[in-house]
């Protein structure tokens, strides 16, 4: 089950409302933006960032609160970004290739990330 409020882009997910690791809040934001450098190639660039919170255990108030992963709350934090081309270059035919980096902290170490994506679409436009 996924609650969000839209317009602060705030959501909270909740798959059993006494299993708190199931559960988190997220806030984030994200951006982009195109630049067209001929007629057929556009560049592309897209920012994010993202702070999820799970569980929100009171052990010493409510020892029914611990969860079965972790007797503490976890926190991430990720920073991301993708940038690339799309070149048109027959018809409804376009190709795409991008790279993407994510860095997720978090003060679990097994939830802690770094990756990177290099990826190629190719499109077609059925117009």
């Amino acid at each position: 089950i996924r609650n969000c409020d839209w317009s602060s882009d705030v959501c909270s997910s909740d798959l059993s409302g006494n299993v708190a690791e199931f559960g988190h809040r997220v806030i984030g934001l994200r951006g982009g933006g195109q630049v067209s450098l001929r007629d057929s190639l556009t560049a592309f660039v897209n920012l994010n960032y993202e702070e999820r919170r799970y569980g929100n255990p009171d052990i010493l108030n409510n020892p029914a609160s611990l969860t079965s992963f972790f007797p503490f709350a976890r926190k991430d934090t990720e920073y991301g970004v993708r940038m690339g081309v799309n070149y048109q270059f027959a018809g409804n035919w376009s190709l795409s290739p991008s790279v993407s980096y994510t860095d997720n902290q978090s003060n679990v170490t097994v939830s802690g990330y770094r990756r990177a994506i290099f990826l190629t679409t190719l499109r077609y436009e059925f117009r």
